[in-house]
Formats: structure tokens, C-alpha cells, sequence
């Protein structure tokens, strides 16, 4: 049985941002507006460097190991996902980053199949954890793999 427990919070861990890592990103997505591929447009608009597109953060929790989900073997379906910034992501910066298991529920469907829900966020601020949040970005997976279970809230 896997035990997955709402509360859990992964170790904080750091981010550096490239242009280089913008760039592909936004290349990858069609994100091609000035700000996320070209340094001059960025800094026209006024920003430090290069301009993330708004659904960077997501690559940033495959840098540390989520245990809620290392031990799941079944393919997750990504549910939904929301950002919210305090202020723009640049290149140049390093971030400090954790993700937290904020809930997690279980059902059952048809035919007695479980289904396991789980919502994860992560924050990420820009020297520490006690200085200026910059983004939070929410991830809610489902799976279907049977041996998992939730304990109580830590």
C-alpha cells in the first residue's frame, strides 16, 4: 500500500533561469511574442531579460523528487493547472522553489475502480522562502492506480 499524506512538502530546492531555458520553452509552446525570445523586446517592455510565458512553473517540479507521486507507477492524467505571479518570472534569477500536496481524495467509479485525486502546489519566491513570492502555480493529477492511501492531514 502506498500512503500519500495532504500536508506533505517536498525540500525546498533552487531554479536558475536561462534566457536559453525561455527561449525553448517559448519556442516549444508558440509562445513567440517579443518579451519571451528576444532580449531587446524584453527590455523595452521593461523587464530585466527575458519574460517566462505563463506556464513555465510547471517544469520547475521536475527539478526535486514529489513523493506522492515517485511511487506511483499507473500513468497520471493532469487534471486541471492555475498560475498566479505576484511579478514575472526573468532570466537570470534563481528561485527557491516547494511543492506541497495541499489535498488529495478518493471515489469510487463504476465497476469498484479507484480514483485518486491530488493537489499539488508549488511556490516559488525569489531568494527564500521568507522573501517576495513571485509565482504559485496549482496541478491537480488523478489516478487510477488501487493501492494507494490517504492518511489524515499532517
Amino acid at each position: 500500500m502506498i500512503k500519500i499524506t495532504p500536508g506533505t512538502r517536498t525540500e525546498r530546492f533552487k531554479v536558475h533561469i536561462t534566457r536559453e531555458d525561455i527561449q525553448l520553452f517559448a519556442r516549444s509552446i508558440g509562445f513567440m511574442s517579443g518579451i519571451h525570445v528576444e532580449e531587446d523586446a524584453a527590455q523595452a517592455a521593461g523587464f530585466s531579460s527575458l519574460v517566462a510565458p505563463p506556464t513555465y512553473p510547471v517544469l520547475c517540479w521536475h527539478e526535486v523528487e514529489v513523493p506522492w507521486l515517485a511511487r506511483i507507477t499507473e500513468p497520471l492524467l493532469h487534471g486541471k493547472q492555475s498560475f498566479h505571479y505576484d511579478s514575472p518570472i526573468t532570466a537570470g534569477n534563481t528561485y527557491v522553489c516547494q511543492l506541497q500536496l495541499v489535498n488529495a481524495t478518493q471515489r469510487f467509479r463504476g465497476e469498484g475502480q479507484l480514483m485518486t485525486r491530488l493537489e499539488q502546489r508549488l511556490e516559488g519566491f525569489r531568494k527564500d522562502e521568507q522573501s517576495e513570492r513571485v509565482f504559485t502555480a496549482d496541478s491537480t493529477f488523478i489516478s487510477f492506480q488501487q493501492n494507494l492511501k490517504i492518511e489524515k492531514e499532517m
